[in-house]
């Protein structure tokens, strides 16, 4: 579900149990990046590896690391 352009939209989100304040609202964007530091805090298990490589609209390049 795309949202018109509010500018910058930030929700209040629930995640395990952890509340996040002010969260950015994706509007239709098709990659998402969480810090490996705060996926810890969340404790949500796991982590596969992964062979994805991102290149970034700014040319920054991001090697593979987990899903």
């Amino acid at each position: 579900m795309k949202y018109k352009d509010l500018g910058c939209p930030t929700i209040s989100v629930s995640i395990g149990g952890t509340c996040v304040e002010k969260a950015l609202l994706n509007l239709g964007a098709s990659v998402n990046l969480l810090p490996y530091s705060v996926y810890k805090q969340l404790g949500l298990g796991e982590l596969k590896p992964t062979s994805i490589a991102l290149s970034l609209a700014d040319s920054d390049y991001y090697s593979k690391s987990a899903i």
